[in-house]
């Protein structure tokens, strides 16, 4: 057997070397939710539910606008990471074509939010590494 066919190229391994490395879960940046401009980064739709049981009236209700948006925000970084992690099975197969869709889906569902863009960048280091 020839030892350089055992060793995996960078194409074959990019996308699952970035999974373990890909940080967006939830809201982390900067936000102004609602009339009372809410920070919720780094908050949790828990938290924000633990908020909006702790407190009455209009702040109550925009502590529950708050978990319903981080519910949101929780559940597509959650889908972004599963089709990263669909990409990365695509792309171990050699199926690139299919890697590419699902990270393109995964840089979709990040480019809804103001998130860090390392979905876009992954998916543009693919890109590049295709077509050369």
């Amino acid at each position: 057997m020839d030892q350089d066919a055992s060793i995996p190229s960078v194409s074959t391994t990019l996308v699952s070397s970035h999974l373990s490395r890909l940080t967006w879960a939830r809201c982390d940046w900067r936000t102004e939710f609602g009339p009372r401009k809410l920070n919720l980064c780094g908050i949790s739709s828990r938290q924000a539910r633990i908020a909006a049981n702790a407190t009455r009236g209009e702040e109550a209700e925009c502590w529950r606008e708050a978990a319903r948006w981080l519910r949101q925000v929780e559940s597509d970084a959650a889908k972004a990471r599963r089709m990263i992690e669909r990409a990365a099975f695509a792309q171990a197969r050699g199926d690139q074509e299919s890697a590419e869709c699902f990270l393109l889906r995964a840089a979709n569902l990040e480019a809804r939010y103001p998130a860090g863009g390392e979905i876009r960048a992954l998916l543009q280091n693919f890109q590049r590494e295709r077509d050369h």
